[in-house]
């Protein structure tokens, strides 16, 4: 039990640094995510609504603080909003998860069904290799 309890801390810890690792690796990226969002409207976009943005999306805050807020809600279940699919995240993921779901139960009847037929009937009808 003792190491179960170990096993799973050390699994949450591995959870927790690989997420801030990701967080801080993405916070350092040449890509300025605020222009990439509006792409080539850029030059029509003034800085009040350029700084709008930024503090709509927390930008303008420090990253241990933006990290923690992050961390917070998905604590919570709030995975964030998507902008490339206009919907929250978890609602994404289930979409996803879902497809991916009855694709595997399809793979996994086409192989394991006739798998387990090939199998009982070289148990049944094997014969010993004459020596």
């Amino acid at each position: 039990m003792k190491s179960l309890f170990s096993h799973f801390l050390r699994l949450i810890t591995l959870l927790v640094l690989v997420a801030a690792g990701t967080f801080i690796l993405l916070s350092f990226s040449p890509v300025d995510p605020i222009r990439a969002y509006i792409g080539n409207d850029l030059l029509h976009v003034p800085p009040e609504q350029y700084a709008r943005i930024a503090a709509r999306w927390g930008l303008d805050q420090p990253l241990w603080e933006r990290f923690g807020h992050w961390f917070w809600r998905l604590l919570q279940g709030d995975m964030g909003y998507s902008m490339l699919f206009n919907a929250p995240v978890a609602s994404v993921i289930r979409e996803r998860f879902c497809n991916v779901i009855r694709a595997a139960g399809r793979r996994l009847a086409i192989v394991w069904f006739p798998g387990r037929g090939i199998g009982f009937s070289g148990r049944t009808f094997s014969q010993p290799l004459a020596g």
